[in-house]
C-alpha cells in the first residue's frame, strides 16, 4: 500500500461511537509470526491513565503491559489532517508535552559530530514492530518550521519523521493546523552536537508553550508528558 493510500485511509470511526477515534489502516509485510496481515491502528479518544505524566520509557512499559502500541510522530502528524480528534490532541498540547514512541538516535563519535541518526517508530514497543530509517538530522535549536523546509535536508527530515511524502507546503499546513493558536510557524528542535556526543538518543515530543509549537527531537530520557494508546485491529490478508 502506497504512502498516498495510506493517508487517503485515515477516517474517523463515528459508527463505533467514539466521534474523534482515528482509523489509519497499513499493510504490514509481516507480523511477529511471520503471516502476512493487514493493520488498522486506531488512537485513543482520551489521553492514557487519567492525563498523567511519564516518561518515553515508563510509557513504553505502561502500553506493552495493556497491549497496545504507543502513538508515535507520524500519528501526531497524521492527525492534523483530521476534523474531530486534532481538537482533543490540541487540549492535551496546552497542558503538558505529547511523549510520542518515536525516538531518533544519533550516530556519534568521540572525535566526531555526525549528522546522521536513526528515527525509530513503536520504540521497545511488544506490541508492534519497531519500524527504523537512516536520515541526516541538522542541528535545530527552536529553528523556525519555514526555513527548515526551505532546505533540503529539513524537508528529508521532516518527510521520515512524519513518515510522509508530503511537500513543504502541505507539512507546514499539517503542523500549523495541529497547533491551533499555538504558533503561526512552529518551530523544530534536535539536539546540538556535544549533547549527541554524551547522550546519543533522544525522544520526540510535541508541545506548545510560551514560546510557540515546538516538534522536540531534542527531549531527555527523564522528560515527561502525556501520551496516547494506539489499538491494533490485525486481519490475514486473503
Amino acid at each position: 500500500m502506497t504512502l498516498t493510500q495510506k493517508i487517503r485511509n485515515i477516517a474517523l470511526i463515528g459508527s463505533l461511537g467514539l466521534g474523534g477515534i482515528l482509523s489509519a489502516h497499513n499493510a504490514a509485510s509481516a507480523d511477529y509470526a511471520g503471516k502476512a496481515t493487514a493493520q488498522s491502528r486506531i488512537i485513543d479518544i482520551q489521553p492514557a491513565d487519567n492525563s498523567n505524566e511519564r516518561t518515553q520509557s515508563d510509557w513504553i512499559s505502561f502500553f506493552n503491559k495493556q497491549g497496545k502500541a504507543m502513538i508515535d510522530a507520524s500519528e501526531v502528524y497524521k492527525v492534523g489532517k483530521t476534523v474531530k480528534l486534532v481538537e482533543s490532541l490540541r487540549a492535551d498540547l496546552k497542558n503538558a508535552r505529547l511523549v510520542t514512541s518515536t525516538r531518533i538516535i544519533y550516530d556519534y563519535d568521540t572525535y566526531y559530530n555526525s549528522p546522521y541518526a536513526k528515527i525509530v517508530h513503536n520504540y521497545g514497543s511488544t506490541v508492534v514492530k519497531p519500524t527504523e530509517t537512516n536520515v541526516v538530522v541538522p542541528v535545530y535549536e527552536e529553528n523556525k518550521l519555514s526555513k527548515v523546509l526551505g532546505t533540503p535536508e529539513g524537508l528529508a527530515y521532516l518527510r521520515v519523521l512524519f513518515d510522509t511524502n508530503d511537500d513543504a507546503e502541505n507539512i507546514a499546513k499539517t503542523l500549523q493546523r495541529l497547533s491551533g493558536n499555538c504558533a503561526y510557524d512552529p518551530f523544530i528542535s534536535t539536539l546540538p552536537n556535544f549533547a549527541r556526543i554524551i547522550f546519543h538518543k533522544a525522544p520526540v515530543g510535541f508541545e506548545c508553550n510560551e514560546r510557540g509549537f515546538n516538534v522536540s527531537g531534542d527531549m531527555f530520557d527523564d522528560n515527561t508528558g502525556h501520551s496516547r494508546g494506539v489499538s491494533i485491529m490485525t486481519d490475514k490478508v486473503k
